[in-house]
């Protein structure tokens, strides 16, 4: 199913930057703001489909099959229904419904799991922006800036947080901020040559997309 959803994320990008790219250089003072959330949506998609498993930390040993994650899943969710506050239990069950695709489950149990401990760990921070991303609903219960600029605090080169930081720079539409956190990327030595390579031509992309805006003011 992930496989699937990356594909149509795929064309998606591809489709919108071969359409609407000619259009923002001839109408980019008309409809700089429309273009603008357009070439976001274009960028999430790309990165989100050449990228997304290469930052993903939820993701199970080989061997483990479909029913053993269903099984350990039954075993937590009675676990926390009894124990609501077993911290550790919050963040395997959030983590295997993350890597199950039930990102809103995911996100519920990571939920749970920032009230208790809120801006003092990072792979809750970091669980919860990704299923909360991942949802096809979309919906925060906190603010994602608020949430990654806790993670990048924590750990100012996570790959993870640096690149999801990027991605929610750019839907806000803070160009220069998701320039600045995906420049940190290009090379950091944990991330593989493959995504730096990826990060480098979406950020030539980003930068000629800027110069164009600004040279119409």
């Amino acid at each position: 199913m992930k496989a699937e959803f990356l594909s149509i994320l795929l064309i998606f990008a591809v489709m919108l930057t071969a359409v609407f790219l000619p259009l923002a250089k001839a109408y980019k003072k008309k409809s700089r703001t429309i273009i603008s959330l357009i070439l976001a949506t274009a960028f999430f998609s790309a990165f989100l489909f050449l990228n997304y498993t290469n930052v993903s930390n939820y993701s199970w040993e080989e061997g483990f099959e479909q029913q053993d994650i269903e099984q350990i899943l039954i075993e937590l969710d009675d676990h926390i229904a009894k124990n609501p506050l077993d911290l550790k239990a919050l963040k395997l069950a959030g983590g295997a419904y993350l890597t199950m695709e039930n990102y809103e489950m995911a996100y519920t149990y990571y939920q749970r799991a920032y009230q208790l401990t809120m801006e003092t760990d990072i792979e809750v921070i970091m669980g919860l922006i990704e299923s909360g991303m991942m949802n096809q609903t979309g919906k925060f219960s906190e603010d994602p800036e608020l949430l990654i600029t806790q993670a990048i605090s924590l750990e100012p080169e996570n790959p993870q947080a640096l690149w999801f930081g990027g991605l929610i720079a750019l839907s806000n539409q803070e160009n220069d901020l998701a320039i600045e956190r995906w420049s940190k990327l290009s090379d950091n030595p944990e991330v593989s040559l493959q995504m730096q390579e990826s990060i480098n031509s979406q950020l030539e992309q980003l930068k000629l997309m800027q110069e164009l805006f600004e040279g119409q003011e």
